[in-house]
C-alpha cells in the first residue's frame, strides 16, 4: 500500500471513530484531494486564516505519509517526517498531536525529546527551529513549514524562509515524491510564502487559499472580527489577504473626526505630558498635553495642548532652556508626570526633576511600537481621541505609512522625506496607558475590572475547598 487520498481519508475516518478527533474540514478535503491526485505536484503552498486548522491538517497528512508510504531507508538510518516552525517550542507541539493521533490508532512509538520513533519502521517525526543549521543533516521523506511568513533568523530581523525551505529540500533529496506543506497566514507582498503562492499550479505545486471561516467552518466570519476588531490586521490574519508593502496607517475620516471640538464635562481625570526630544538638526522637538475626560460623547483621550520647537531651533536654544520652558507649559496645566521614549532619557530626567516634574521612560521597541500603532488607529476608528487644530499633526497623520520590510518586518513612518515628531507624541501616549499610566483610562479599568475578576473566581474556588474542609488558613 502508498499513500494516497483514499487512504488519507480512511486515516480521517478512524481517528474520529476511535479518538474523537474532528474530520477533515470539507475544504480541506477538496484541497487535499487536489494535491493527491495531481500527477507530479509534491508541493501545498495554502494561504489560510489564522484558526484555519492548518497545523492538525498537516499533521494528518504527515500520518498518512508515515504510515502509508513507501520509502526506502537504507539499514541502520531512520528518515524523519520533518516540522519547521516559527520556535522548536512551537513545533513540538505537533508532537503532542501526534502521539494522540498513534494512540487513537494503536500505534506503537516512543518519544524522544524533540522526536518520536515509530516501533514497526525506521521513520518517525522531528521537529525543528526554522533556522539553516537546525535543517541540515536528517533525511526527510517530507516535511511541514508551519506559519512560514513569520518566521524570523537567529537575530530576529531576516525571515529566512528561503534558505530554510532550500535547506528542507535537500534534506528530501534522497526522496523525489516527498511532500511538502507550507502553510500559513499571508503577510505582505515580498515574502517567499507570497513569491511561493503567487507562482500559482505548476508541475511541482499546487496553490489553495482560504479565510479562517471558509478553512474551518465551525468559526464564523463575525467571531473572526470580535477577536480582532482592526481592520487591517482582521484583513491580514483572518481573511487571508496580504498586505501592500506600503499603506497609509489612519483612516482620513478618522483623523478629521479627531480634530472637531468636544464639549468636555467635569476636570481632566489627571493630565499627563508627552515629549519627543531631538538633537535638532532634521528633527522637532514636540511635546503634549493629554488626559482622560469625560465628554459629552463619553470618555475621549483629550489633548489639550500639542506644540513643539522647529527649523534650527537648536541654534538658539540650550537643551536646558527647551526643557525649561516645556516644563512651565506643563506645570501651568497641572502635569507632574512626562513621559518620553528612552533618547536622552537619563539627562531629561535629571532636567525635568529640577523643575519638580518626574520624568518616566517609555523604552521604543518594535513590538510596542507596533502595538501603540495599532492602538492609536483603535482610537481613531472609535472616535475616542480629541485632537486640538493643528496642521503639521494633522499632516503627519495622514501621511504616516505602515510598510512591510522584504524581511517580513514592520515598520512605520512618514511617507518620503516627511516627519512623524507629533505624531510619536501619540504613540508614546498610547504606550504609557497601555502600561497602566494614564489616570481614568478605560485600558486601566478594563485590567483592574480582570484583576477582580480573577481574584473573585479564586475566592469562590477558595470558598468551595473551605466547605469541603480541604483548605484553611
Amino acid at each position: 500500500m502508498t499513500a494516497t487520498f483514499e487512504t488519507l481519508m480512511a486515516l480521517d475516518r478512524l481517528l474520529a471513530e476511535r479518538g474523537g478527533h474532528h474530520p477533515l474540514t470539507p475544504w480541506w478535503v477538496e484541497t487535499l484531494r487536489r494535491w493527491y491526485e495531481h500527477p507530479t505536484a509534491t508541493s501545498l503552498v495554502a494561504r489560510v486564516g489564522r484558526g484555519g486548522t492548518k497545523s492538525t491538517t498537516s499533521v494528518k497528512v504527515s500520518l498518512n505519509e508515515v504510515l502509508f508510504g513507501r520509502w526506502p531507508v537504507p539499514p541502520g538510518e531512520r528518515h524523519w517526517w520533518v516540522y519547521v516552525s516559527v520556535s522548536r517550542d512551537e513545533a513540538a507541539a505537533r508532537l503532542l498531536l501526534i502521539e494522540s493521533f498513534l494512540r487513537a490508532l494503536g500505534e506503537q512509538y516512543s518519544r524522544r525529546d524533540d522526536t518520536i520513533e515509530l516501533a514497526r519502521a525506521p521513520l518517525g517525526w522531528k521537529v525543528l527551529a526554522c533556522q539553516v543549521a537546525s535543517v541540515s543533516g536528517p533525511r526527510a521523506i517530507g516535511y511541514s513549514a508551519d506559519e512560514l511568513t513569520k518566521w524570523r533568523s537567529a537575530d530576529r530581523l531576516a525571515n529566512p524562509a528561503r534558505e530554510v525551505i532550500a535547506s528542507s529540500n535537500a534534506m528530501a533529496i534522497t526522496h523525489p515524491r516527498a511532500r511538502k506543506l507550507l502553510i500559513s497566514s499571508p503577510l505582505g507582498l515580498t515574502d517567499y510564502h507570497f513569491e511561493r503562492f503567487s507562482r500559482g499550479d505548476t508541475d511541482d505545486q499546487i496553490v489553495a487559499q482560504a479565510p479562517t471561516w471558509i478553512a474551518n467552518p465551525t468559526i464564523t466570519e463575525q467571531q473572526t472580527h470580535d477577536i480582532e476588531p482592526d481592520e487591517r490586521i482582521w484583513r491580514r490574519e483572518y481573511a487571508a489577504v496580504p498586505q501592500a508593502g506600503s499603506l497609509s496607517v489612519f483612516e482620513p475620516e478618522a483623523i478629521a473626526r479627531a480634530f472637531q471640538p468636544v464639549t468636555t464635562i467635569g476636570p481632566p481625570r489627571g493630565r499627563v505630558g508627552v515629549i519627543d526630544a531631538s538633537s535638532g538638526r532634521k528633527d522637532s522637538w514636540t511635546f503634549g498635553i493629554a488626559s482622560w475626560q469625560d465628554t459629552s460623547e463619553g470618555r475621549r483621550l483629550v489633548f489639550s495642548r500639542i506644540d513643539g520647537f522647529h527649523g534650527r531651533f537648536w541654534e538658539q536654544q540650550s537643551g536646558e532652556a527647551i526643557v525649561r520652558t516645556v516644563a512651565e507649559t506643563f506645570r501651568d496645566h497641572g502635569v507632574v508626570k512626562v513621559f518620553g521614549d528612552q533618547r536622552e532619557s537619563l539627562m531629561l530626567r535629571a532636567a525635568f526633576s529640577r523643575h519638580a516634574l518626574r520624568f518616566t521612560e517609555i523604552p521604543w521597541t518594535g513590538p510596542a511600537k507596533e502595538r501603540a500603532v495599532s492602538t492609536v488607529r483603535r482610537w481613531l476608528a472609535d472616535g475616542l481621541l480629541a485632537l486640538p487644530e493643528h496642521d503639521r499633526l494633522r499632516e503627519e497623520l495622514l501621511e504616516f505609512e505602515e510598510r512591510i520590510t522584504p524581511t517580513g518586518s514592520f515598520t512605520f513612518g512618514a511617507r518620503g522625506s516627511g516627519h512623524d515628531d507629533f505624531v510619536a507624541l501619540l504613540l508614546t501616549c498610547a504606550m504609557a496607558d497601555a502600561a497602566g499610566h494614564l489616570p481614568g483610562s478605560p485600558h486601566r479599568r478594563n485590567r483592574m475590572l480582570d484583576a477582580l475578576r480573577q481574584q473573585s473566581a479564586l475566592d469562590r474556588r477558595i470558598a468551595l475547598f473551605r466547605a469541603a474542609g480541604v483548605y484553611s488558613q
